[in-house]
């Protein structure tokens, strides 16, 4: 019993370490990730607003003409549809990666503790500390856990493309030659990304099965 018990507990340990590499590789990338989103941020949400040169030209004209009707001569301010896509989607970008971090330590919290419930049960008689081993084990395969570890990687997927759909909404504002460059570049890695996904579902031996690969 002592030694199935020990060899299960290395198998565990693999697990662990599995998982908490790639947790910490999640947290690596969303962190850079997101710096690079609110790099872009900071210059397009200032677009949602009124411009401010046009906020100062009509304070400046309220002083000096202050009998006017200052209510007519107030800036209106609508932003473009572009505008409002654009930061939609960087801002929706930028929650999805921060969510992503949010999981991730969470994930590598239960999995320290999932290592020191298997650290505890070593103390109990061999026979004991299996029972209590395949509970925790069924927890962390087919729980929360298991799910979690799946989804930051996710929604850093959702969270790229997001990305990649505001930057050709605003190269199509700026320069067609360019839009349509960065449009065919991103266009490949999506139809490359749903045929690594959809084709393991045809060859079930496949080794590119990924978490989202159906």
């Amino acid at each position: 019993w002592r030694r199935c018990y020990s060899s299960l507990t290395e198998y565990d340990s693999k697990i662990v370490s599995s998982w908490t590499d790639e947790m910490n590789m999640v947290l690596i990338f969303a962190s850079l990730y997101s710096a690079v989103v609110t790099a872009f941020l900071i210059e397009s949400y200032q677009q949602l607003s009124v411009d401010p040169v046009e906020a100062l030209l009509f304070r400046i004209s309220s002083q000096l003409d202050p009998s006017a009707n200052s209510s007519s001569f107030k800036p209106s301010y609508a932003p473009s549809n572009s505008d409002v896509a654009i930061n939609a989607a960087r801002f929706s970008s930028l929650v999805l990666a921060l969510s992503a971090v949010l999981i991730a330590i969470l994930v590598k919290q239960w999995l320290y503790h999932y290592s020191w419930m298997n650290s505890s049960m070593s103390e109990q008689p061999p026979r004991v500390a299996m029972a209590l081993r395949h509970l925790s084990y069924i927890s962390l395969t087919s729980g929360m856990i298991y799910y979690s570890v799946v989804c930051p990687a996710l929604l850093l997927i959702v969270s790229l493309f997001l990305f990649f759909a505001g930057l050709v909404i605003l190269l199509w504002t700026l320069n067609a030659i360019i839009a349509g460059l960065v449009t065919i570049l991103t266009s490949c890695t999506t139809v490359y990304f749903l045929v690594t996904t959809i084709a393991p579902s045809f060859n079930p031996n496949s080794i590119c099965r990924s978490s989202q690969a159906w």
